[in-house]
């Protein structure tokens, strides 16, 4: 079982991959894409993204972003607003100490 590294002012406790998951998102990447940067499969990702709307009671990618950012579990700085994908991020980037 995967560590859960993030935790947000709402209690919503997210992992690692789910973390990479909600960033690759908020980055306006698809599934296919978002597997690809953390070597998983658009399977998995999909997985995450369903944990994700259910975690955070969202309708939609683009509501999953905003609650994400309301509730600070990401921050403006993790999107990156220059391009539409994240590079060579991986899994181990998405590795953050919990939010105090």
């Amino acid at each position: 079982m995967e560590a859960q590294t993030r935790i947000s002012r709402r209690g919503v406790y997210l992992s690692a991959l789910e973390l990479a998951v909600l960033k690759g998102i908020a980055n306006g990447l698809q599934s296919k894409e978002i597997a690809a940067a953390i070597h998983r499969s658009a399977g998995t990702v999909e997985l995450h993204v369903r944990i994700l709307f259910a975690k955070f009671e969202a309708r939609s990618r683009a509501h999953l972003v905003a609650l994400a950012l309301k509730t600070e579990v990401i921050q403006p700085h993790d999107i990156d607003t220059t391009t539409s994908s994240f590079g060579d991020y991986s899994l181990e980037q998405a590795r953050l100490a919990p939010i105090q």
